[in-house]
């Protein structure tokens, strides 16, 4: 859900005032850099390979980043210099990496650039097998006590908040232990009464619990891929 709020650039910048002092609201409005990060890497390195038609790399950057700035100029590097040195590899512009997607919160074409490998990904939201609650609970003593909810989701629409103490369902006590089989028993747009307690006052709220959509991210090689996709591909899995 973070990926919505936060881009890239701010979630390195942040860690360092934010990060570890992080709220019950963390996991719904930030990410994190590895992962993030990880997969802006992917992006780069596709691109820089279609662009420079197999003549550089990901790799290469590293390593000229390496030269360049820690054995010969013995400093770091900016975050122009790195962008310099990478569409350097590439001879183009990598604004749309850049400027886009690592500055913003807008979704990334990955069919694009996975296409340059003649590789094809599933993005497709499909129904998730779980009914929708959207509330994340850890373990207090054997009673849920909600650790963080979604924005937009049915539990976040009924007021529900971290650190609220879910007492029933419909009447029904439940705890740690059976709270998923209790949400899983119901139907997408079933209502359910649901008793909590906050700072000491005893609350109801009307869930009405529905069904997630997810995607699955499979990738898979295309039935013919022209002789230039190929030949990327071969040389990414090297």
């Amino acid at each position: 859900a973070g990926r919505r709020h936060q881009p890239a650039t701010a979630s390195s910048f942040d860690t360092w005032t934010s990060f570890f002092g992080r709220s019950e609201h963390a996991a719904s409005t930030t990410i994190s850099y590895y992962d993030i990060g990880a997969g802006l890497g992917l992006l780069l390195d596709l691109k820089v390979r279609e662009a420079s038609k197999g003549r550089s790399s990901l790799d290469d950057v590293m390593r000229t980043l390496y030269r360049t700035f820690y054995k010969e100029k013995k400093r770091g590097f900016t975050d122009l210099e790195f962008r310099e040195t990478c569409e350097r590899a590439a001879g183009a512009p990598l604004a749309e990496i850049f400027d886009v997607y690592a500055a913003t919160v807008d979704e990334w074409d990955y069919a694009k650039y996975l296409g340059y490998a003649g590789l094809a990904i599933d993005v497709e939201p499909r129904p998730a097998s779980d009914i929708w609650f959207g509330a994340s609970t850890q373990d207090q003593n054997g009673n849920p006590v909600v650790s963080s909810v979604e924005p937009d989701s049915p539990a976040s629409l009924a007021g529900l908040s971290a650190q609220d103490e879910i007492v029933a369902f419909d009447g029904a006590r439940v705890t740690q232990r059976s709270l998923a089989g209790t949400v899983n028993s119901r139907k997408p747009g079933d209502k359910v009464k649901v008793l909590y307690a906050r700072r000491g006052t005893v609350r109801e709220t009307e869930v009405t619990v529905g069904k997630k959509t997810e995607r699955s991210f499979r990738i898979t090689p295309i039935a013919d891929p022209l002789p230039g996709q190929k030949a990327l591909l071969d040389a990414w899995l090297k």
